[in-house]
């Protein structure tokens, strides 16, 4: 900003500099226009002085061969209305002497044709005035509208990364350039020290319900433990008895199971928390999302990449989130396809827009298929690749919220995933 500033004032300085300069080359320039009708006056005077001398008196000359001359007027005693001009005219004063005897004065009147610089001189130091104000106007906007705006958030990156969400303030800004960039950016760090502090509640819920539940396994497991001990030890000497210890311990056996089962749901519901909003969008902003982020992708790695046509109807549900389900299927297809080819067509049933997502490459196995939706859960054709095994499961979560739903289909060279989402 300090380099900007710099800046301004260099321009400022470089045209109050400048205006001057230019002003005095208009006015010293071209002096010289029309000079013709200096002759005639040198002609009209020798002629005018000539009679004057040789008679004693004023004689009123010819002005028929003059071209720029076009009035003369005498006077012995001139007053001051004599020395007026008009606008259109310039004149030049002639005296008159008999011998050394000054005996009155010629006002030669001519045509005074103004040069292009004389007539719009005025026109072009407005223009020049004018184009000074914008340029001093221009950089201070962009000033005011770009570098401060982006000031305010250059620092804004870097502290989020370190950790430090509320130690930057970002204001709202109206700019046209920023404005909805810096209102990203806040979204952003709102988003982030929610997210954070979800994350110290649910440590601390997590905590807790491990403590819980660890007590409460306490209890079964030393009833299995005394059961097992007194089978070892022979305490039971019927087959009734050693029936009903072994009953015991299946029955606290089902007891920790079902506290495992909660421990297990408790924490995948917290790690997948995702909410949904409720509201329609058309499928051509949906479209054009994942065309704008895909197709310059895939074509810089040469993977084919088609978009089928489609009938733009509005769909129930939450753009974001189904935009998100969209490209973690294809992101999947990317990591697990062969790279030759993803294209998107589309089909309507029974009141629901389907959405077809086609990659070639590698099927995963007949076995996987019914699996691939459930959390933690990992294709044959996943080995040696990065991943949770939750992509598919958040997919299917996304679209189970919004009244929609997700599947796959096995093809001969590749796989279809089906998003099925409600028409309004």
């Amino acid at each position: 900003m300090k380099k900007f500033n710099f800046i301004i004032g260099i321009v400022i300085l470089c045209y109050a500099v400048a205006i001057p300069g230019f002003i005095y080359l208009i006015k010293n320039m071209d002096q010289g226009f029309n000079s013709e009708y200096k002759i005639e006056v040198n002609r009209l005077s020798y002629r005018i002085n000539s009679d004057f001398d040789a008679k004693g008196e004023y004689i009123k000359p010819d002005l028929s061969d003059m071209k720029y001359i076009k009035k003369v007027e005498y006077s012995e005693k001139p007053d001051k209305s004599f020395f007026e001009a008009d606008n259109q005219s310039g004149y030049e004063i002639i005296p008159l002497y008999k011998g050394n005897e000054l005996k009155g004065y010629v006002k030669a009147s001519y045509i005074r044709n103004i040069s292009l610089k004389e007539k719009y001189y005025h026109i072009i130091i407005a223009g020049l005035a004018l184009l000074g104000v914008f340029m001093i106007c221009l950089l201070v906007y962009i000033r005011k509208s770009i570098l401060k705006p982006f000031c305010q958030i250059r620092n804004l990156p870097e502290e989020l990364a370190k950790g430090n969400l509320a130690n930057e303030y970002v204001a709202e800004e109206k700019s046209r350039y920023f404005g909805k960039f810096i209102w990203g950016l806040g979204m952003l760090q709102d988003e982030l020290i929610l997210a954070k502090k979800k994350e110290l509640n649910l440590e601390r819920d997590k905590k807790l319900l491990v403590l819980s539940i660890s007590h409460d396994i306490k209890t079964p497991l030393n009833a299995i433990r005394l059961y097992a001990k007194a089978l070892q030890e022979g305490l039971y000497d019927t087959d009734k008895e050693k029936d009903e210890a072994a009953e015991q311990i299946e029955a606290k056996t089902v007891e920790i199971e079902s506290y495992v089962d909660e421990i297990v749901r408790s924490s995948s519901e917290d790690i997948l928390n995702i909410e949904v909003k409720e509201g329609e969008f058309y499928l051509k902003e949906l479209v054009d999302k994942i065309t704008r982020n895909y197709s310059r992708r895939f074509q810089d790695i040469h993977m084919e990449f088609e978009v089928a046509k489609y009938s733009n109807k509005i769909l129930s549900g939450d753009l974001d989130r189904a935009y998100e389900a969209v490209c973690n299927i294809i992101e999947n297809a990317c990591k697990y396809g062969d790279g030759r080819k993803l294209s998107l067509s589309f089909d309507e049933e029974e009141y629901c827009q389907l959405i077809k997502i086609y990659n070639s490459g590698e099927k995963i196995g007949e076995q996987d298929i019914n699996h691939i939706f459930d959390c933690f859960y990992r294709g044959s054709n996943s080995e040696g690749k990065p991943g949770a095994g939750l992509g598919l499961y958040i997919c299917r979560r996304i679209m189970r919220k919004m009244q929609g739903d997700i599947y796959c289909e096995i093809k001969d060279d590749g796989m279809e995933f089906v998003i099925v989402v409600p028409i309004v």
